[in-house]
């Protein structure tokens, strides 16, 4: 089965081979998002980098850019919460890189389909925040890149959504997503400092369960307030009939000088409006 195919976004059919992805305009600003950082950074490193990276000893450790932008505690505590955020679009080498928009492609799509814009995005920024914290709590002197958690934790969404998705025609999502896990854990410990902070990109995984419980609830909550809007508005615009009404049957008794400054004011906007409708209805 191979999944839905009616679904919000660009879809760039002719490139598609048959490997079952799709491109978004949210999947594709943060895929955008996250090569402009990673190559902005590996462009401007100093020759101290380029030495440090030669002989694999922490290569991305030093870079301005990253230390500027990655989950750090230290930063943490001084309130730039802001770095849980930014931490989701930083991948540590150009294979995390590369895993991260393979995994966006395959997954980000059907996830909107079903999730919504708004609501992918905070997941993707959740599952990130999650592995940053675990990260920060294993190995608190580092500092975390955060988009391979987020990039893993939506992926494991889709799957809880649709685990028979299939890509390649063959090969389903959720035997897709192990090997990806693997990848993504083990590029991490052939280019980055080997120790427990890579096992907290995994709770981006409980993270996604978590997210795909609340969900559900997320949703009729949000269609609640949309609803208590439209009630809200419904009721203000008969309120305004109503009060145009009353100005206008006091205009046709005792003419315009008889109106008070609000009332004219109020005058000019509802006729404003009407303006506007017939502007669009044009």
């Amino acid at each position: 089965m191979r999944g839905p195919t009616n679904y919000r976004g660009i879809s760039f059919t002719r490139f598609n081979l048959n490997i079952g992805g799709r491109w978004t305009l949210l999947t594709g600003a943060i895929v955008f998002a996250c090569v402009a950082l990673f190559v902005y950074g590996y462009a401007n490193r100093t020759a101290d980098e380029v030495e440090h990276a030669s002989v694999q000893k922490q290569p991305y450790r030093s870079f301005a850019l990253y230390e500027t932008l990655s989950l750090d505690r230290d930063a943490l505590l001084k309130g730039q919460l802001w770095r849980f955020i930014s931490s989701a679009f930083l991948h540590a080498n150009i294979i995390q890189l590369v895993c991260s928009v393979f995994l966006l492609y395959l997954f980000g799509a059907y996830l909107a389909h079903r999730l919504g814009n708004l609501l992918l995005l905070l997941s993707f920024l959740i599952c990130a925040a999650a592995g940053g914290i675990a990260s920060l709590i294993l190995s608190p002197t580092e500092m975390c890149l955060c988009a391979p958690a987020a990039s893993l934790g939506t992926s494991t969404l889709c799957v809880l959504h649709f685990p028979y998705l299939r890509f390649f025609r063959w090969l389903t999502a959720r035997q897709l997503l192990v090997p990806a896990v693997a990848i993504m854990l083990l590029s991490g410990a052939t280019f980055t400092r080997q120790d427990f902070t890579l096992s907290g990109q995994l709770a981006s995984l409980p993270t996604a369960y978590l997210l795909f419980r609340l969900v559900p609830y997320i949703q009729m909550v949000i269609s609640r307030r949309r609803i208590r809007r439209e009630i809200v508005g419904l009721f203000s615009e008969a309120q305004k009939e109503e009060e145009l009404d009353r100005i206008l049957k006091k205009v046709e008794r005792s003419g315009m000088d008889s109106l008070t400054q609000t009332e004219r004011r109020f005058l000019q906007t509802m006729s404003g409006e009407y303006q506007k409708r017939k502007v669009k209805q044009n």
